[in-house]
């Protein structure tokens, strides 16, 4: 009895310090957003590789309210269809199952109801079932994309009938184009701009009077080389007949389209392929032309914390843009809402809900989602969010680190560095995690001049931009205050070696002594006469051999930990020394094996000392390249970063020509034979790696039983 009493005090007493030793402001910033469901998260951007890692972030957005038909007293909503908030905050939400209008005043509350409509002049009463988008204009004109009918219905926001815009004659419009207006958008001057479901062609654009201007901003295809080389081979080989019931490949149409406060038109395109897309977001000129510079940016995670088995891929279906130009987008294959800002950069995403494979009860909490439909802001930045499948509205309202969080990087972003930095150092103290915070505070140093800074946040921020144009400044300060001496140094390393040469060649002194280093210096000079002689004459030495792959491993491992930031690849956020070990001295010793093994069945005459020595000496210009490239990357600029890419990569032909050159002549093989055993050779460490990683996982499979029935046997 003492026994367990002493057991479950200790018990307490352990429960107690945990509890005790919790940080406190970890509590509160969980607390802050612990009113959500769901994950809150954000990308670090690392743009010099084109790559995102998806973390953690503080909430910019709280969970508020969840609106069902129940909690509207008076409204029976079927379908979700479309939602468009007004100047004054009215909500205006389309149910196009029961052609109906249903409109809540800025505080959620239900208002009234907008039928069928009725042109009191005809007296003919406009049935709009089936409609799929809605849009409410600066002049308070309602306008339906009366999807079924083929037509957009005009009218005022108490639901009198204005006009109606069909299809129009063009000769600019396919004679078997179908009209069913899905999504539409108006800007300042009333110009209309409709997307047509199943349309390639972009949208239509009707001038104030309702007149057919013309299609306005269709995507493109985008064609690489090889497709260019394919279509001019198809047009050079085929038929009239053939290329006419060939398949083209047509542009995808547009998902959602949104005017901003400065009249530009925004577009989203959904899932196109079975990739990670890029660019689905646009924000198009006038001319059609897109400037948002988006082209490179994946919109919405690929990859989300808790979902990395699951194989959906961004479907971008429906945006809204803030007053101050700020992006919200959904996905509809996840359920997340994405906040960008106008150079793309995620600040937040939440929601999700839809892409969830733990639970067929995906969605079903408040603040998340099964299936949105549409999703606008009001004047607050209120998101009023549909979810058609479970019939309800959500609506999300921006806290207070979400106001700090914006207004520091509009003010980042209007050239108002000083009044912002004390928001970014705020914003730092409540989220660590957040990139966009480390980049703002550097911009502000490189405005005040404030080099040395501004590298070092933008160094842990990733900002690439601001680190380059600090780091040019830096070193062009650094050159300047000591030019003189780089000039006397120059000046006395050149006489110094100019008098050590004269000194050498008089004297007739000789600096390499060893035959067989004295073979491997000139390796890179004369790479045919060291094979032949180490073919016909037994020279070479292992011993080196070994040496330089040990040294391609260190110098390999110094590339790596210690390049230039600027050069650097961000994505490796550990070092793994047995993988770089692999990929220096492993490769060099599978190769020597696989070669040996095929060559001998293929009347090869190169022997397994003889392949070593040339595949060891080749990696010579790998090991200058190394250092080189460690050396360079902490010197040049980004911008200069195209000389040190043509050094590396002739460096690496350099090796491939001496590997080259030294299989031909110890295997005294044609070129053909050669290219045919060195497959043979590849094929065989491809099996070699798989053999090897089935056994690792063999063993490890084994060493798991065993120590379960270890510990059976001990504790049963």
């Amino acid at each position: 009895m003492k026994k367990n009493n002493v057991r479950f005090i200790s018990v307490l007493l352990a429960l107690i310090i945990l509890i005790g030793v919790i940080p406190a402001s970890a509590i509160g910033i969980y607390k802050e957003t612990s009113d959500i469901p769901y994950d809150t998260l954000t990308y670090w951007d690392h743009s010099n590789v084109n790559a995102n890692d998806a973390v953690r972030a503080v909430g910019m957005y709280d969970y508020y309210k969840t609106l069902y038909n129940e909690d509207m007293v008076g409204v029976d909503i079927l379908s979700y269809s479309d939602v468009s908030i007004d100047e004054n905050d009215n909500i205006y939400i389309l149910d196009g199952d029961s052609s109906k209008i249903h409109v809540l005043d800025s505080n959620y509350n239900f208002v009234r109801t907008i039928g069928e409509i009725v042109d009191t002049a005809s007296g003919e009463v406009y049935n709009y079932k089936g409609a799929q988008g809605i849009v409410v204009s600066a002049e308070n004109v309602l306008y339906i994309c009366d999807t079924e009918h083929g037509r957009v219905i005009l009218l005022d926001v108490e639901g009198n009938f204005k006009s109606l815009l069909y299809l129009p004659e063009s000769t600019l419009i396919p004679t078997d184009f179908e009209y069913r207006p899905q999504k539409i958008a108006v800007d300042s001057s009333n110009y209309i701009y409709v997307l047509s479901e199943g349309s390639y062609y972009g949208a239509i654009l009707y001038s104030p009077n309702g007149e057919f201007l013309g299609f306005y901003g269709a995507n493109t295809v985008k064609a690489t080389v090889l497709d260019i080389i394919t279509s001019l081979w198809e047009k050079i080989t085929t038929t009239d007949a053939k290329r006419e019931v060939s398949a083209k490949e047509l542009p995808f149409q547009f998902t959602d389209l949104y005017v901003d406060k400065q009249d530009f038109i925004y577009t989203a395109t959904g899932r196109t392929a079975k990739t990670i897309e890029k660019g689905q977001i646009k924000r198009l000129s006038p001319g059609g032309l897109n400037i948002l510079e988006s082209d490179s940016v994946t919109f919405g995670l690929h990859e989300p914390i808790h979902l990395r088995s699951d194989p959906r891929y961004p479907d971008i279906a429906g945006l809204a843009i803030s007053d101050d130009n700020y992006i919200y987008a959904y996905d509809v294959s996840t359920g997340y809402i994405s906040i960008f800002d106008d150079d793309c950069r995620m600040l937040n995403t939440f929601g999700g809900g839809a892409a969830s494979y733990i639970s067929n009860a995906a969605g079903i909490q408040d603040g998340t989602f099964q299936a949105i439909s549409s999703l606008d802001l009001n004047s607050n930045k209120d998101i009023v969010v549909l979810d058609k499948t479970k019939k309800c509205i959500t609506i999300f309202k921006i806290n207070d680190y979400g106001k700090l969080l914006m207004k520091a990087n509009t003010l980042t972003r209007n050239g108002d560095y000083d009044t912002a930095f004390p928001y970014w150092e705020e914003i730092l103290t409540i989220d660590r995690c957040s990139q966009i915070a480390y980049s703002g505070i550097a911009k502000t140093y490189y405005a005040a001049g404030d080099y040395a800074n501004a590298m070092k946040f933008a160094e842990m921020g990733y900002d690439y931009d601001t680190y380059s144009l600090s780091y040019e400044f830096v070193r062009r300060s650094f050159i300047e205050k000591n030019i003189y001496l780089f000039a006397a140094i120059i000046l006395v390393v050149v006489v110094a070696l100019v008098l050590f040469v004269m000194y050498v060649r008089k004297k007739n002194i000789v600096l390499i002594k060893n035959r067989e280093l004295k073979l491997l210096s000139r390796v890179m000079l004369h790479p045919s006469d060291v094979i032949t002689e180490i073919k016909e004459k037994k020279r070479g030495s292992v011993l080196i051999g070994f040496i330089l792959i040990v040294l391609y491993y260190i110098t390999a491992t110094i590339k790596e930990t210690n390049s230039g930031f600027l050069f650097k690849n961000p994505t490796n956020t550990s070092f793994n020394s047995l993988l770089v070990l692999l990929q220096t001295f492993g490769i060099v010793i599978l190769w020597t094996i696989c070669n040996w093994a095929v060559c001998t069945l293929q009347e090869g005459k190169g022997k397994m000392r003889e392949i070593f020595i040339v595949t060891s000496y080749s990696i010579l210009p790998l090991i200058i390249s190394n250092i080189v490239y460690t050396v360079a990357s902490n010197v040049i600029l980004e911008s200069e970063a195209s000389f040190l890419t043509i050094f590396v990569t002739v460096m690496e032909l350099f090796t491939a020509f001496i590997l080259i050159t030294g299989t031909l002549i110890i295997h005294d093989y044609t070129f053909g034979r050669f290219v045919g055993t060195s497959v043979m050779s590849i094929l065989g460490m491809l099996i070699v790696v798989f053999l090897g990683i089935v056994i690792v996982i063999l063993v490890q499979q084994v060493a798991m039983f065993v120590g379960t029935v270890y510990r059976e046997f001990v504790y049963r």
